[in-house]
């Protein structure tokens, strides 16, 4: 029960904490004027060009051993800050951060359950399945921002000897992880389903 307790406040803090990082974090965007950059890890720059691709090693060769041949073939970006990638910025922030306090939300609901002894309610099954289902949506969810950073950038600049690309992919591993909670989920159903038939049978 302690266990739960701790848990319980732990998720509880986690959900304060991202919420102070959301007030101050679009605090400090709303207020940062224009003209300044925004340095982007993802998406980034991929040389296409070879004349593009020559010229900058080129210019890098001074920088390294003879012996050795350079290839640049990733860039990162700065992107000016403008009225358009803040709406875009902040619409991202806020929907990954509510989607966040959902799976909190529900993992609580669940721990609260089962410190009542109440493990498996109808309600605490549905539960179950939700967040399996939630973290199953979570990868098409970080491929898709992913894409609509590529495609804000190429539809509002242009780029010419390199193309936007992102390294995002789709992640398997949490995919796997919300099917197996979901399948959990599923064989409760069914277990409370035998449990209840048993009984009446009785």
């Amino acid at each position: 029960m302690k266990k739960l307790n701790i848990a319980q406040g732990v998720i509880t803090f986690l959900m304060l904490l991202l919420w102070l990082g959301v007030a101050v974090g679009t605090v400090s965007l709303v207020t940062m004027k224009e003209g300044r950059y925004y340095e982007m890890s993802e998406p980034h720059l991929r040389v296409q060009s070879d004349v593009l691709q020559k010229s900058l090693g080129e210019t890098l060769a001074n920088s390294i051993p003879e012996s050795f041949k350079i290839r640049v073939d990733t860039m990162k970006l700065s992107q000016p800050i403008d009225g358009g990638l803040k709406v875009l910025l902040l619409s991202i922030v806020y929907l990954s951060v509510g989607y966040l306090t959902y799976v909190l939300f529900v993992f609580k609901s669940i721990i609260n359950d089962v410190r009542r002894s109440n493990s498996f309610n109808r309600d605490n099954i549905q539960r179950v399945k939700l967040l399996g289902l939630l973290i199953v949506i979570a990868p098409f969810a970080n491929w898709l921002v992913a894409k609509a950073m590529v495609w804000w950038l190429e539809y509002n600049y242009l780029f010419d000897g390199v193309k936007v690309v992102s390294d995002s992919s789709f992640d398997f591993t949490v995919f796997l992880m919300g099917l197996i909670i979901m399948v959990l989920g599923v064989a409760f159903e069914q277990g409370q389903e035998i449990q209840q038939e048993n009984e009446l049978t009785i």
